[in-house]
């Protein structure tokens, strides 16, 4: 973080500089600082998905969904494969209980990422709240296909509802 700031102090235009301090900052639970330095690099006329993405992330950490959901759509107009932004408008639309559209977009997320277990945990729960506990289960056992380990509690919970097709719970 010194280094970076350094460099922002030397050269208070160096676009790349407040990139890379805004991401740092983010990823530290310093998203208000982060947001600053990613929006000044945003003035400073840089522009990515990356960036998108971790402004969205830091808004979202912030408590802020809505600039959240405006940067994650503004990464996929500027990169429409970009996995991260179509994953965290799903994280966003649970919170907002809307549950169809995030597994629209989690099917997305997998779609461009199939090994990114969380999506599958994700799915395996709003399926489970939706009542649709086979597809829960298919969900589950992707999630585990990918190295993850599904909690206790939900599979206990899902197996009071539907024992597990498989027979392994």
């Amino acid at each position: 973080i010194e280094d970076l700031e350094r460099s922002i102090e030397i050269c208070p235009t160096f676009a790349f500089a407040h990139l890379h301090l805004g991401t740092v900052l983010a990823s530290k639970h310093r998203s208000r600082e982060g947001v600053e330095h990613l929006l000044t690099a945003l003035r400073l006329g840089l522009d990515s998905s990356g960036l998108r993405r971790h402004l969205a992330s830091a808004y979202y950490d912030l408590g802020e969904p809505d600039l959240a959901e405006q940067e994650c759509k503004m990464a996929l107009q500027l990169d429409p494969k970009c996995t991260q932004a179509c994953y965290l408008l799903g994280v966003i639309a649970v919170k907002r209980g809307r549950l169809d559209e995030a597994i629209e977009h989690w099917n997305r997320t997998s779609a461009l990422d199939p090994e990114l277990k969380e999506v599958h945990e994700g799915l395996a729960t709003v399926h489970a709240c939706k009542g649709d506990y086979a597809e829960a289960w298919r969900e589950v056992y992707r999630f585990i296909a990918r190295g993850g380990r599904p909690a206790r509690e939900f599979i206990a919970a899902l197996s009071a509802c539907m024992p597990d097709p498989g027979g392994n719970h």
